[in-house]
């Protein structure tokens, strides 16, 4: 179960109105996984005194949109639903009753397009809710629109990651009215999403066994599995420091991935849809607004070269820590974004012949769609602390330990990073970022039922319930 709703609203640039704006939203919300298709509309604010360069945050306790009763609700695929969000600037209208009028509006355009594809519902809700929104609702001063309505959508991988422990934001920018505005909305289970709750259970699918550890140097501090104990050895703090995302050439669609050797010097390239760790990229914050990007595969950084010899082409190598590797990502819209490299400014593009192997290389700004990105998250970046002493949960890395999995000290490594990418079941796989492996565990008492990481098994000892 999940709730949808908006976060924040940031004024990158004020409308040409006189004095602070006063923007408002209406987002509709439709449901047509029911006969007839239920609806409602939403309206946050309007906001007061808004001025270039703040953010103002969406009140607590304020409504959701999905579910449509204000309370969280199922939502796994996202055809199931439509949402459509309007930007508005207050002067002398009545933000109340323009949202009664959407509605009444929308109610008609849902029961007049049930024969529709969903892509000419969304269309025909975008432009009736254009009309309606038209509509004045005061004098002298009508309120006016900040750009045209658009269409919010969760991919089912999010919503997937919503329904677990992963808070799901995504932004929409608008333009209009001369002013520019970045909306930032956020899906979750309020239950159990991470950022609410400061201790989960991690339990192993096929013993339904708990994560516990030791709290002796005699053992090493040893991570093993226990029934349940209820008290503070089995409960585990996680804190988000990155995610995984694929990465999509909007052109094609096709999806980045690299080689994994040196024969190709491990140059980056796009392939179709493989749906493994060699298309899953590591983001996490760097400096000055940058990022790296790492693949899950490999650990290994996206970097380039800086030479038209090698036609820039991107390629991944081991840490450098400079600025070949650090990247500005940006938000363009419509959950399309620009990578560019920090050190050359140049832009990730793409060869789209298989001649030239799809490889990935950065070029000058061209503003089309060889440059633009789709960013999908597929999972999480986590610390997982004990909260019975506040350590950390860390891992051998060589066979001579078992690859045993540990807690230790803060080190602020990739040791000590676990990337979490949920199944479809409600379980978990959970990889150690500085190796790829993954979380398991033995089943017998003889080894203590002590935690390891191990390569992939694609069974339910490396399947894990995170639970409150």
């Amino acid at each position: 179960m999940i709730k949808i709703s908006l976060e924040k609203i940031k004024c990158n640039e004020e409308t040409n109105e006189v004095g602070s704006d006063e923007p408002y939203v209406l987002v509709t919300a439709v449901d047509y996984s029911t006969t007839p298709p239920a609806f409602e509309v939403v309206r946050y604010g309007p906001f007061n005194d808004v001025d270039q360069g703040e953010t103002h945050k969406v009140l607590p306790n304020s409504p959701v949109f999905w579910g449509l009763n204000n309370k969280e609700a199922q939502l796994t695929n996202s055809n199931d639903a439509v949402f459509i969000v309007a930007l508005m600037e207050n002067d002398d209208g009545d933000a109340e009753t323009l949202r009664g009028i959407v509605k009444g509006i929308v109610a008609s355009s849902v029961l007049g397009s049930l024969n529709f594809s969903r892509a000419e519902r969304v269309s025909k809700l975008i432009n009736d809710i254009n009309s309606a929104t038209g509509t004045p609702t005061g004098a002298p001063n009508f309120d006016d629109r900040v750009g045209k309505p658009k269409e919010l959508r969760f991919t089912n991988q999010e919503l997937l990651l919503a329904h677990s422990i992963f808070s799901i934001k995504k932004e929409m920018i608008f333009v209009g009215d001369g002013g520019v505005y970045t909306l930032t909305f956020e899906a979750q289970n309020p239950k159990s999403a991470i950022g609410n709750r400061s201790g989960f259970k991690i339990i192993q699918a096929s013993s339904n066994r708990f994560f516990d550890a030791h709290t002796s140097a005699a053992n090493d501090f040893s991570l093993v599995t226990r029934t349940a104990q209820n008290n503070n050895t089995q409960l585990w703090g996680l804190k988000l420091v990155g995610a995984v995302y694929t990465i999509q050439q909007k052109s094609n669609g096709r999806f980045i991935d690299a080689h994994v050797s040196s024969n190709n010097d491990f140059s980056v390239v796009t392939r179709t849809a493989q749906n493994n760790d060699t298309q899953r990229w590591v983001i996490m914050p760097s400096t000055n607004g940058t990022s790296t990007i790492q693949q899950l595969y490999n650990g290994r950084f996206i970097d380039a070269h800086t030479s038209a010899a090698n036609d820039f082409s991107l390629v991944t190598r081991t840490a450098q820590n400079n600025d070949t590797q650090r990247w500005v990502i940006r938000n363009i819209g419509s959950n399309n974004y620009t990578i560019k490299q920090k050190s050359s400014n140049r832009f990730v593009d793409a060869h789209e012949a298989s001649s030239h192997d799809f490889s990935v290389v950065t070029r000058t700004a061209q503003s089309n769609n060889t440059q633009r990105w789709i960013l999908t998250q597929v999972g999480g970046v986590y610390t997982i602390r004990q909260k019975a002493n506040g350590r950390y949960v860390d891992a051998h890395v060589s066979s001579n330990n078992d690859f045993s999995v540990v807690t230790r000290t803060a080190q602020n490594n990739d040791t000590q990073r676990w990337v979490i990418i949920p199944n479809i079941n409600g379980t978990s796989t959970i990889q150690q970022l500085y190796n790829g492996r993954f979380v398991d565990a033995h089943v017998v008492s003889s080894k203590d039922f002590s935690i390891v990481t191990r390569t992939a098994q694609n069974n339910d000892t490396q399947r894990w319930i995170i639970t409150i």
